[in-house]
């Protein structure tokens, strides 16, 4: 993109914005947001189909039913699911973890086919932070 059409989307998105306040910044918001899932999706596409996989799960097909991808992963290499989160096309994405380290990604479409995206060794679970609620100013 030339920097003069960078500069007159940056002009036109900040009118917008400024003309519908929040509620602009909220669609703005929103765009961005699918734009990003939608880029993640696609890498991740691209990744399942052109990344090699560790050789152990080479072995077998990089995409199955998905009863036969969790069993697979869960006898052959002791993981679980960790955490997953839904796309806005519907795609599933989950992360699978073993006690010793082992991880494996999980792409799953609607029609319930999943595909590996990606595989490997020292997974290390975070703690997680709790959240905080703050309310307004003190009266």
């Amino acid at each position: 993109m030339k920097r003069s059409q960078a500069r007159s989307t940056d002009r036109y998105f900040s009118q917008d914005i400024s003309r519908q306040g929040a509620a602009g910044l909220d669609s703005v918001h929103r765009t961005a947001s699918r734009t990003v899932g939608l880029l993640a999706v696609a890498t991740a596409a691209i990744i399942a189909l052109t990344w090699p996989l560790d050789s152990a799960k080479a072995q077998w097909a990089a995409c199955a039913e998905r009863a036969a991808v969790v069993e697979r992963l869960k006898v052959g290499y002791q993981e679980s699911e960790a955490g997953y989160g839904v796309t806005g096309s519907g795609l599933v994405a989950e992360l699978f973890v073993s006690e010793t380290g082992s991880w494996t990604i999980v792409i799953t479409r609607p029609d319930g086919v999943s595909c590996l995206v990606a595989a490997g060794q020292s997974w290390e679970t975070q703690p997680v932070a709790p959240r905080t609620v703050t309310k307004g100013p003190a009266s």
